[in-house]
């Protein structure tokens, strides 16, 4: 997997139905997760997102989606109570995308924020 993160990222124009699907989190600000649990997948038919922040599960709709442009609504969540606790800084950085990139295998793709930084990676 670590192959992926290398890879060139597509700078031609994206897809949005490209995202669809569930992905697994492989960096989350720069560091690399090691919580199997955590995903996050696309439904780009009905505008949402879903995932597993380790326990709970969330979700909101998908806001906006332009070009290479993509926010989401507020985050919802089950509220379980969670032995092993949730990866806070994972549903935290997913409430702050702004933009995504997809790498040409379309196996990687980068979420950043208002500033163009890179704060979620995820691959298939």
């Amino acid at each position: 997997m670590i192959v992926f993160a290398a890879g060139n990222i597509c700078q031609a124009k994206q897809n949005i139905n490209s995202l669809y699907g569930e992905w697994r989190v492989y960096e989350i600000n720069g560091a690399p997760n090691s919580n199997k649990k955590l995903m996050m997948g696309f439904n780009i038919k009905e505008h949402r997102i879903f995932g597993n922040a380790g326990c709970n599960t969330f979700f909101a709709l998908i806001r906006n989606a332009n070009g290479k442009k993509i926010s989401f609504g507020q985050i919802g969540a089950t509220r379980m109570s969670c032995p092993e606790g949730d990866n806070y800084e994972f549903t935290k950085s997913v409430s702050e995308v702004a933009s995504y990139k997809i790498n040409k295998a379309g196996n990687l793709v980068e979420l950043k924020n208002k500033k163009g930084n890179t704060i979620l990676k995820l691959v298939r």
